[in-house]
């Protein structure tokens, strides 16, 4: 038995289906309905993508200006292509 622990990176990707390695920064949050959300960021980069399970997993590119509360989550920060 290893003592390394698994990546995180692999299995996310996985569950997501998005391209994610160990040059991203990487979230996970379960909320209260169950929905499922998965965060990366490259290093150095402003930009970042977010998948959510309830938007069947479709990605969205985020920056500093892409979300506000009570708006509609397009994913088109300013920072964003």
């Amino acid at each position: 038995m290893s003592d390394v622990p698994a990546a995180i990176e692999p299995l996310l990707a996985r569950l997501c289906g998005g391209a994610i390695t160990s040059d991203d920064y990487v979230g996970y949050f379960l909320n209260e309905y169950g929905e499922e959300l998965v965060f990366a960021q490259r290093r150095g980069e402003k930009a970042a993508r977010l998948w959510h399970s309830d938007a069947d997993w479709q990605m969205f590119h985020i920056g500093d200006h892409s979300i506000r509360v009570g708006a509609a989550m397009d994913g088109r920060g300013r920072n964003c292509p």
